[in-house]
């Protein structure tokens, strides 16, 4: 067995929650998979959440730090009504970017923030799909399968 680094500060887990804070943020990346909550946020609302594998992208955290997405690595986005919308077209796999377009205006304080969704779709106006993602996916299928009818 394989001795435990014990080394815990160097490995704090950090947010993979998308924050658009500045005009330009955005993230590029493959559609995976999108969950409700089980329970409602700190503002009593159940967002649906969108998981992204990274591509690329960056954001500014409220502190004005700029966090870079890691190729590869798994992000989420919150889906308010506005991006639920644009999403309606999409499907799992599909390669998509999510950008703040603009920082509008209320009368609560706070900008609204525009944020849109772009997705790829070929020249007859089909999705783009990330083919590496797919085939992993077909073949965790296929182990999932195998695992099944070795209990059976």
């Amino acid at each position: 067995m394989a001795k435990e680094i014990e080394n815990w500060e160097e490995n704090q887990v950090k947010s993979n929650f998308v924050k658009f804070n500045k005009v330009g943020d955005f993230i590029k990346g493959v559609f995976i998979d999108a969950y409700k909550p089980d329970k409602p946020d700190q503002y009593g609302k159940m967002e649906r959440k969108l998981v992204v594998k990274g591509i690329e992208g960056k954001w500014h955290e409220s502190d004005g730090s700029v966090v870079e997405v890691v190729e590869g690595e798994v992000y989420k986005v919150g889906e308010k009504e506005p991006i639920a919308k644009q999403m309606a077209e999409t499907v799992l796999g599909q390669k998509i970017m999510f950008k703040l377009v603009e920082l509008r205006p209320t009368k609560k304080g706070n900008p609204a923030k525009i944020i849109t969704v772009f997705s790829l779709k070929d020249a007859e106006g089909r999705p783009v799909l990330d083919q590496a993602w797919l085939k992993e996916q077909q073949m965790q299928a296929a182990a999932n399968d195998e695992f099944a009818n070795m209990k059976a």
